[in-house]
């Protein structure tokens, strides 16, 4: 309930928590979407879960959100009164754990995150492209080859230079992915790119 109205004062729309399954690895994506929308929303509710240092250093961060939303000053303060209830709210051990983690991922490593998801949504659709079409109700095997050798190459082209590669099935065949001359700066999508461009030190920009 607190989720849709501190989503609603940010006029992001709200829905619920999707999980990842996993023998559907390609839900990923569709997290990843989900999540890489509603982490605002995500990071100013659970700002109510901080304790009293976190807060304190971490208030800034906080009003630049309500700033970059344009949440009203009455919906702050709304806004605060959730965060005091949810800091009284009393939580089992398993509960407080699981808070601290999404507030640390959330909020002290949240860079990492929104460079790990901006990866996950430049790579991934070009895969799901691929499934969507393999699981269609009428796939005609011609199709499915042609498919399956364009998301080959668009695949292949994010680290390999583009000099070696041909929209020919035989050269694909033969091409040597050992051979260390083949291989270019990897792409992870232009969001992601100027996340690392913004933080190279960051160690998932070094990774």
């Amino acid at each position: 309930m607190y989720l849709r109205e501190v989503a609603e004062y940010m006029d992001i729309p709200a829905t619920n928590p999707q999980r990842f399954i996993p023998h559907r690895w390609l839900s990923a994506y569709d997290v990843g979407m989900h999540t890489k929308r509603m982490l605002p929303v995500y990071k100013v509710l659970y700002f109510g879960f901080m304790g009293k240092e976190d807060k304190a250093l971490y208030k800034d961060p906080l009003q630049q959100l309500y700033t970059d939303y344009h949440v009203s000053e009455k919906a702050q303060r709304r806004i605060a009164f959730l965060h005091q209830d949810l800091s009284k709210k009393g939580m089992t051990e398993s509960g407080k754990m699981r808070k601290s983690r999404v507030v640390k991922k959330i909020w002290f490593e949240s860079q990492g995150v929104e460079m790990h998801l901006s990866v996950y949504l430049g790579v991934l659709p070009i895969l799901k492209e691929y499934v969507m079409v393999f699981q269609g109700s009428q796939t005609l095997v011609h199709k499915l080859h042609d498919k399956q050798l364009e998301v080959f190459v668009n695949f292949l082209a994010c680290f390999i230079k583009p000099e070696y590669l041909k929209m020919l099935p035989k050269p694909l065949v033969e091409l040597d992915l050992t051979n260390q001359p083949l291989y270019s700066e990897i792409y992870i999508g232009k969001v992601a790119e100027n996340l690392v461009a913004a933080n190279p030190k960051h160690p998932v920009s070094v990774k």
